[in-house]
């Protein structure tokens, strides 16, 4: 049987998110309103529910700042406009000149920082130079603390009270947008405030070392000790030379460089694909949505969307043209196709408003003669974005039949990348609906069903190993890293909730860090079929003396066996481990968080504490007593209970006692009829297959003494009845779990009970229980 009957591709991206910056230090905003008009006007007369309330103070006469509709909101990359179509038009000439300025919280305080951004578009050749504007510790007049202006070849000066600090090397070109960040640092001493400007920034980061760009930097001029307006100085005439948009004050650099904000429509894509149909009948709608390069929906009214067939044969009919409604959306719910065949494709093109939208094109898709999965065929019909993920829902036109839906990042990848992602059996129309996880660390994927393959194992990430809260010293490096499982694994990091643009490896390094950088930090990893959210690990900053957080615990093992004690502590890395026995004698080599102690003895019988140092102190964790029982000569005590309980499990009680070194004589017996007590004696390797398959009815498997198990391959018990006691598993095979119980083609799978037994290393499963396998206690 092959395994994909049929099965039509559903090309879906079905998530794009951007990091979007906290903004609860915003102590200044100012988007400009529709209404327009001079803005210290505005600000004077227009006393309630307006923006430029917050301009009502200036110096000097004429005209000033005005807000004008001749240009367009001003946008840049992921900063888009917030609200209204205008922007600040100012003037060409110095005659006039006049201030504006909006006040807020008053900021001081060395150590603290104020932030502002702005959009700017120069549409003069040649703008008279000018300042832009400027921080300032009044709401008079006075020297700006730090400010920012525009010579007469269009490069942007930074400037701390009056005094030049440097020159962006940045030319700006006519009629495009810049984005342009200045900040104001308060530094202990006098004459040491700095200040620094950065042109096109990377947006979003969690401060200015992810800006991507070279900083002009300075700190000679005069300091200020408060700052508490932000000045737009400015001339009257009225021929407009730029404009300016979307400033922010704050006092962090998230703040001002969200990654966000509302989206802007770039191109056209297909939310709901083509479904396959009958020649001539009309297809479920297919929904057209105005996105962002990324692939996010954008609210979009009245953009004219037309659709075409572009690919396969015969002739696309219904209403070809809508217009999208107010999320953005256009619905052909009336169209159809004439003609049977495969490789179907629609275009979807805009036109007025909407003029100069990227193309939209939508997955391949069939016209069948059996009218949507006649005749065994198996079709995606719809897929929606619901709260809880990606629903795709698919039919066929035999009930009851058991399908998968797999999942690829790309529509193009080869067959063993694409992931089992669900499975069900579909109801008695043939009606299968799947609704698939979603993760912003997985930008895009793409789903398919499929029939005709009955295997239901599923590969989502699993975390081995967490992230680990740490201190540093003040300017060194943290690294945070996560160890995961699972194939094609995408990773995206998140400081106190805010992915960290370009954090998309399992390792995360903060350079130089400092009090901004202390936080939670957490890690989601994805694949196509599943997604899993670290736990948080907290970052400090500081020198300070390791403290114990967690002792070790006193334990009591059997002679032979293993031993390990651990202890936690926080303080600033480097931290160093010296494990003791009994307090004052040092074991060698024993120097990490953890002790293990193998093939232990009475000898190592005692307490063992821990001191951790680093470089500003020490600190010992508690004793904890190692009590080491003679070798057991006696089987674990099996008190069956739960599921195996109830299934009444006996394993091969009753029958003969048999005692196995090799791994042939082990495979033999346990497929051989008849109740037996299987004794397994040492590490047993098997050869020859990928697991130990376990078809015999009624079986005990019992390991002997302290050490004997499986190593390399596991269990796969598909028999009834079936007791695996005092054994140990590791499974280095990527194929094989340490035990796996299911009810396979061998056999049943079920009344299992598994007992005092250690699974380590296993690069599959340690236990797996599935495909139908049933009363079973682990």
């Amino acid at each position: 049987m092959k395994n994909l009957i049929r099965s039509t591709l559903l090309a879906v991206l079905f998530l794009c998110l951007s990091a979007i910056g906290a903004q609860a230090s915003l102590i200044l905003t100012e988007e400009y309103p529709t209404t327009y008009g001079e803005l210290t006007a505005l600000g004077s007369n227009q006393t309630t529910g307006g923006y430029n309330t917050k301009w009502p103070t200036g110096n000097g006469t004429g005209a000033g700042a005005a807000i004008s509709t001749s240009a367009a909101a001003l946008a840049y990359g992921p900063l888009q406009q917030i609200s209204g179509a205008t922007s600040l038009g100012f003037r060409a000439t110095t005659a006039g000149s006049r201030d504006t300025a909006a006040t807020f919280a008053t900021q001081s305080g060395d150590g603290n920082s104020v932030y502002c951004s702005f959009l700017i578009n120069v549409t003069a050749t040649t703008p008279t130079p000018r300042i832009l504007m400027g921080l300032r510790n009044s709401t008079g007049s006075g020297t700006l603390a730090a400010s920012v202006s525009l010579t007469a070849t269009r490069q942007l000066t930074l400037n701390k009270s009056g005094t030049a600090a440097g020159t962006d090397s940045t030319i700006l070109n006519i009629g495009q947008t810049y984005l342009v960040v200045f900040r104001y640092r308060f530094v202990a001493g006098s004459g040491t405030d700095q200040v620094a400007m950065w042109v096109n920034p990377t947006t979003g980061g969690i401060d200015e070392t992810f800006a991507g760009v070279t900083p002009v930097t300075g700190a000679s001029g005069s300091d200020q000790n408060t700052l508490l307006s932000l000045r737009l100085p400015s001339a009257a005439d009225v021929s407009g030379s730029l404009y300016l948009d979307e400033i922010r004050v704050g006092t962090t650099w998230t703040d001002v460089t969200p990654a966000g904000g509302p989206l802007v429509g770039e191109k056209l894509g297909f939310t709901t694909q083509p479904s396959t149909a009958a020649p001539g009948a009309t297809m479920s709608p297919v929904v057209v949505q105005v996105q962002n390069l990324g692939g996010a929906a954008v609210s979009s009214n009245g953009v004219s969307v037309t659709v075409s067939m572009t690919a396969g044969a015969g002739t696309l009919s219904g209403t070809l043209t809508q217009n999208t409604d107010a999320n953005g959306q256009a619905t052909f719910s009336d169209l159809s196709i004439d003609t049977a065949g495969a490789d179907k494709q629609l275009t979807a093109v805009a036109s007025g408003i909407g003029a100069g939208l990227a193309d939209g094109v939508s997955a391949v898709f069939s016209i069948s003669t059996g009218g949507g999965g006649g005749g065994g065929d198996l079709f995606i019909t719809s897929a929606s974005s619901v709260p809880t993920g990606l629903r795709v829902q698919g039919t066929n036109s035999t009930g009851g039949i058991f399908t998968q839906i797999l999942g690829a990042t790309s529509p193009d990848a080869p067959a063993t990348n694409w992931l089992i992602v669900n499975y069900k059996t579909g109801d008695g129309s043939g009606v299968t609906t799947f609704t698939n996880p979603v993760s912003p660390a997985l930008p895009q994927a793409f789903y398919r069903l499929r029939t005709g393959n009955n295997v239901t194992k599923l590969e989502p990430p699993a975390i081995g190993v967490q992230p680990a809260s740490q201190i540093v010293s003040p300017g060194a490096t943290a690294t945070f890293t996560v160890a995961a499982t699972g194939p094609q694994l995408q990773y995206l990091w998140f400081f106190n909730g805010v992915p960290i643009p370009g954090a998309t490896s399992n390792t995360l390094v903060i350079p130089n860090a400092q009090a901004g950088n202390i936080g939670n930090y957490q890690v989601a990893v994805a694949n196509a079929a599943g997604n899993v959210n670290s736990s948080v690990a907290t970052l400090g900053v500081g020198n300070i003396a390791p403290t114990i957080t967690s002792n070790p615990v006193n334990q009591t093992n059997n002679a032979g066996g293993t031993a390990i004690f651990n202890v936690a502590a926080t303080g600033t890395s480097p931290l160093s481990y010296q494990w003791y026995f009994n307090n004052t004698t040092p074991l060698a080599g024993k120097t990490s968080a953890q002790l293990l102690l193998t093939g232990i003895s009475t000898n190592d019988a005692g307490n063992y504490r821990c001191t951790v140092t680093n470089s500003f102190g020490s600190a010992t964790s508690a004793n904890a007593s190692l009590t080491v029982n003679p070798v057991p000569t006696d089987l674990p005590d099996t008190n069956i209970v739960g599921f195996a309980a109830a299934a009444g499990v006996t394993g091969g009680a009753g029958g003969p006692v048999t005692n196995v070194s090799t791994y042939s004589a082990l495979r033999a017996v346990c497929r051989a009829a008849g109740p037996l007590i299987i004794q397994v004696e040492g590490v047993i390797v098997p050869t020859g297959e990928t697991y130990c398959y376990i078809e015999g009815f009624d079986k005990t498997i019992v390991g002997v003494g302290t050490n004997s198990g499986l190593a390399g391959y596991g269990f796969r018990v598909s028999g009834t009845n079936i007791i695996i006691a005092n054994m140990s598993f590791t499974s280095t095979n990527s194929n094989s779990d340490g035990i796996t119980i299911d009810d396979s083609s061998h056999g049943t799978g079920r009344n299992v009970w598994v007992d005092h037994c250690t699974f380590y290393d296993c690069t599959d499963g340690s236990v797996d229980v599935t495909k139908g396998g049933d009363y079973v206690t682990v």
